[in-house]
């Protein structure tokens, strides 16, 4: 994605503003056309926080939204819901099926009283970063939080994730929400705008645009980008 100042997309840019290389090799820029979910699909990754520290109402519109957004997905998109308290969980794997996913959505309760955000983070990681190219390649992670790791026993740190996303990056889009903006919101807050930045993903404050409007928002810059193909001449390929 290009944007302006504005947060909006760049239009009717061309091959001829792209560079690219592949390690020290210069590469040649075939095309440059906006990316078509539609067309290509994409594989979502959807990460739903069970802490306790979001009231029923919230959790429910939480749930809601998700399952607003598997009821639109195009005929090509899979996805798959992680949920993070206590422990991590994968409830549904990468799936086209719409069914299973809303089962899996209907499941989860707010159950846990601390977060294993990272965990959580790292979980979805390894999610999109599993090659099965039954899926689409193109890969987003979806999580809501209000960003606060609560769980001092865990051993995965915030420069953990930041260097699994600055490694490999995979395109994460926050979206923040708390009920109570104390001290360690804030910071977790400050951290998770970091490391969504890191992801080449976007940052999004719930508590200012409502959780169904930040969902929109986030979905309509995964849907709008460019798909740049390309090719090296002078590589030389193993495998």
């Amino acid at each position: 994605g290009v944007y302006n100042e504005q947060d909006e997309l760049l239009k009717d840019l061309k091959k001829e503003d792209f560079s690219i290389s592949y390690g020290t090799e210069k590469g040649e820029v075939n095309s440059v056309k906006e990316f078509s979910s539609a067309k290509f699909g994409t594989s979502y990754i959807f990460m739903i926080d069970l802490s306790k520290s979001v009231s029923i109402e919230n959790f429910n519109l939480i749930k809601e939204s998700i399952e607003s957004w598997v009821n639109t997905l195009n005929p090509g998109d899979a996805a798959s819901i992680i949920t993070f308290g206590e422990e991590v969980k994968v409830i549904a794997d990468l799936t086209y099926d719409r069914d299973q996913l809303k089962q899996a959505i209907n499941t989860v309760q707010r159950t846990d009283m601390q977060t294993m955000l990272y965990d959580g983070l790292v979980k979805a990681h390894e999610l999109a970063s599993t090659v099965d190219l039954s899926y689409p390649t193109r890969k987003a992670i979806i999580c809501l939080t209000d960003g606060v790791n609560e769980f001092p026993e865990s051993s995965t740190t915030k420069k953990d994730v930041l260097s699994l996303m600055e490694d490999n990056p995979f395109p994460l889009y926050v979206i923040n929400f708390a009920e109570d903006l104390n001290q360690s919101v804030l910071q977790g807050t400050k951290e998770m705008i970091e490391i969504a930045s890191v992801s080449r993903g976007k940052f999004f404050d719930a508590n200012y645009l409502t959780i169904q409007e930040s969902y929109e928002q986030a979905r309509k810059f995964i849907d709008e980008t460019y798909m740049i193909t390309s090719t090296c001449q002078a590589c030389v390929y193993d495998n």
